[in-house]
């Protein structure tokens, strides 16, 4: 049977029954793991950007993503240290808990 592993790493993969696994694993903020473990990582394809969870503050920090002002992450759910590439005005920015820097 088809299934999900977790690796050593914390991330999680796709495993077939002969043992080949495809890393990382997509989904979209909306459909993110209701229940995700610390570590799991995958890509966010509402933003093209790996975020990984963190339980100790049940929150997501995006490792790196792209997106304009209007398509920003929500900030309740993404962890301090977020950053991505905001494309509106052509730079980096970080989410700091408060604000995005740039």
């Amino acid at each position: 049977m088809d299934s999900w592993i977790k690796r050593s790493d914390g991330s999680t993969v796709w495993s077939n029954r002969l043992g080949n696994t495809s890393s990382p694993v997509t989904w979209t903020t909306a459909t993110r793991p209701s229940v995700p473990f610390n570590g799991q990582t995958g890509t966010n394809t509402d933003f093209n950007g790996l975020e990984t969870y963190n339980s100790d503050t049940s929150k997501w920090r995006i490792m790196n993503g792209t997106w304009t002002f209007a398509t920003r992450p929500a900030t309740t759910d993404i962890d301090i240290g977020s950053k991505g590439s905001n494309s509106d005005m052509n730079q980096d920015e970080t989410w700091n808990g408060s604000n995005w820097i740039s």
